[in-house]
């Protein structure tokens, strides 16, 4: 099929990913009549990765709360946003186009890349955007014993489906192992314990603070800590391994673990990798892209280095000292929106500033440290601006009530 032509009355703008970022961004744009907007993404759905850990211990949870249909999102009708459910092959910048999977070749005025970063374990459902078979090799892309296949599934029942399963073994195991204790490790360990007294968890973290890095200071206060392992500690059937790490062996039994100091977590059921992100490495569609370790290098605009009108936004782009958040997804979002409207009016492109809520003016707040980590329900701790350290009561009521089910879908506009 043949480039598709741009209105002459209207700029084009594509989107490649319907994640946190590509949806606000869609939402955002189509409110402006001189642009036409396109999302792509080879799902049917939104994917809302921020409720994994409580759906990992609710089926019920998981059934409804993960996988939004984005026809609920974006209605015939009312929305100005044209959804294209397929996955890109190819960019050319100097064309301006992009190929799809099906056939389908979009022009485009400006294009915006935020089909955002696999989770290099079982956490994250993901699209299918290109050559997945290397993901689906390595020896860390399996569960043991009670089996739960990573799979790409494009289609929302599918999807739905995949997570009750996912639940219903989990439910079922005896012994589960979380490896990474970041925000998403922490909270699904203490979930998965919360709502199953007779499981063993087990919650193993190669540093010897939770939440924190071994590559840098410490992000969060000694009293946010000190709170955090105190209500783990709580949790009997919860154990927290600290300063261990798993060693990945092809040769193992598929039923233990063996850690680097020696130890073996033996009989495992069911393991959970939550050790970060991997940016994605189809090179036919990045190739244009100035790679890095944390996705693709973007200038102080967020545009693709060395482009002008092509932006990149949510995980994939590499911004330094910002965290892979979905709350920096949606500031992305923003700003990008901003700057393609300032774009197309010929004006000068602002600058993003990372960790700011709010823009950058005197009304801005500086959240590098903010965080809510919900620990089964009823329970949590966080941290607010100020470096206010906050209990269970708040963190209930910030994220651990639906984990930003409601606030999430009123933000899109989704209709139940």
């Amino acid at each position: 099929m043949s480039a598709s032509s741009s209105s002459s009355s209207k700029s084009s703008v594509v989107i490649l990913g319907a994640g946190y970022a590509g949806v606000a961004l869609a939402k955002d744009l189509q409110k402006d009549k001189s642009l036409n907007v396109t999302l792509v993404d080879p799902r049917d759905h939104f994917y809302h990765a921020i409720g994994v850990p409580r759906a990992f211990a609710d089926a019920s949870f998981a059934r409804q709360n993960i996988a939004w249909p984005l026809n609920r999102i974006f209605r015939d009708g009312r929305d100005a946003s044209n959804v294209v459910q397929a996955a890109a092959d190819s960019i050319d910048p100097e064309k301006q186009t992009v190929t799809l999977s099906d056939g389908q070749v979009l022009s485009y005025d400006a294009l915006v890349v935020a089909i955002g970063a696999r989770n290099r374990g079982a956490l994250k459902e993901r699209a299918h955007w290109g050559d997945v078979r290397r993901f689906f090799q390595q020896p860390y892309a399996r569960l043991w014993n009670h089996s739960i296949s990573i799979t790409h599934n494009n289609v929302q029942g599918a999807a739905v489906k995949a997570l009750e399963e996912r639940a219903a073994s989990i439910a079922a195991a005896s012994k589960i192992v979380v490896v990474g204790g970041g925000a998403v490790g922490v909270e699904s360990a203490a979930e998965i314990a919360r709502s199953n007294a007779s499981a063993e968890v087990v919650l193993v973290h190669n540093h010897t603070v939770l939440l924190e890095s071994s590559r840098g200071p410490p992000v969060y206060p000694a009293k946010f800590h000190k709170k955090l392992d105190e209500k783990l500690a709580a949790i009997p059937n919860l154990t927290v391994l600290r300063g261990e790490s798993v060693v990945r062996d092809d040769n193992d039994d598929h039923q233990t673990l063996r850690l680097a100091s020696g130890q073996e977590i033996a009989n495992v059921d069911v393991v959970l990798w939550a050790i970060g992100t991997d940016f994605e490495e189809s090179a036919q569609l990045l190739s244009p892209f100035e790679r890095t370790r944390g996705g693709v290098k973007v200038d102080a605009q967020l545009r693709a280095e060395g482009f002008d009108n092509i932006f990149v936004a949510g995980d994939l782009a590499d911004v330094a000292d910002e965290r892979k958040l979905a709350i920096s997804a949606g500031e992305h979002a923003h700003h990008v929106a901003q700057n393609i409207r300032r774009l197309f009016q010929k004006r000068s492109l602002a600058a993003y500033v990372p960790n700011r809520r709010g823009g950058t003016g005197l009304t801005s707040m500086n959240v590098t440290n903010l965080i809510v980590v919900p620990l089964g329900k009823g329970s949590g701790v966080g941290v607010l601006v100020g470096n206010m350290v906050v209990g269970s009561r708040l963190a209930h009521a910030l994220k651990g009530k639906d984990y930003l089910v409601s606030k999430t879908q009123s933000q899109f506009g989704f209709v139940k």
